[in-house]
């Protein structure tokens, strides 16, 4: 995936991962906002605003707006500003001013190195060169797991996760399902290390389905990955 990620841009251009976990539909409306809303205002105009981010008397509006134009403003300056502000947000913009701060990091280091700064950016987030995965693993025909097969999966799961260098940060099982929100290098198939998972657990036992769900765009809690799986399995019917 990596080596097609950097296929499609320019070959001086860096990769990086956002590594917040922000709301995908704040994603989607910051970068329609850019493309299609975002005012084009003299720098130094801008540059003059800058403290108005502090203000509680400007609107979030004026807020969202601002945000966007210094963070296309190349200066370390605008950087600061944004910087600021994310750590201590209004609500509504906490989101939001993260990812102008990611845009303000990725101008000015394109504009400091000369190099394009390509930012790949999902629900989970990341780090460093790895994507965030929530995954969920079922059983066969939703039969409740013993204690021995939790073992066998828990041993697979960081087997296989071990062996692509992923990075569990939690596994958690429910009565017939086992979910697990790991770190996984951008250029390693999550398919590849859970199709492991499966093989293996299943030589043991066969009890695990060879379908699972993965995403990279939010965790569930127990109560939805169950509606979740009675959605698929209905569907199917």
């Amino acid at each position: 995936m990596l080596d097609k990620v950097k296929d499609f841009f320019p070959k001086n251009s860096n990769i990086n991962i956002i590594e917040n976990t922000t709301d995908p539909n704040v994603q989607i409306e910051y970068f329609e906002y850019i493309f299609n809303k975002r005012k084009k205002k003299d720098e130094a105009e801008i540059i003059e605003q800058k403290d108005n981010l502090f203000k509680t008397d400007v609107s979030i509006a004026d807020k969202k707006m601002l945000l966007t134009q210094l963070a296309v403003i190349p200066k370390v300056e605008t950087f600061r500003a944004i910087e600021k502000y994310s750590k201590n947000p209004d609500a509504e913009l906490k989101d939001w001013s993260y990812l102008a701060l990611y845009e303000s990091n990725a101008i000015l280091r394109s504009d400091l190195l000369d190099e394009k700064e390509v930012y790949i950016s999902t629900g989970l987030g990341g780090r460093g060169d790895k994507l965030r995965y929530f995954v969920v693993l079922i059983t066969r025909e939703q039969k409740i797991l013993n204690e021995l097969q939790k073992r066998i999966i828990k041993k697979e799961i960081t087997f296989s996760s071990n062996k692509y260098e992923g990075e569990i940060e939690k596994i958690e099982f429910g009565e017939y399902f086992v979910t697990v929100l790991l770190l996984v290098s951008i250029d390693i198939s999550i398919r590849k290390i859970f199709d492991a998972v499966i093989y293996e657990s299943n030589e043991l036992g066969d009890f695990l389905s060879e379908k699972f769900i993965v995403t990279n765009q939010k965790t569930f809690t127990p109560k939805e990955t169950e509606k979740i799986i009675n959605q698929i399995k209905n569907f199917k019917k």
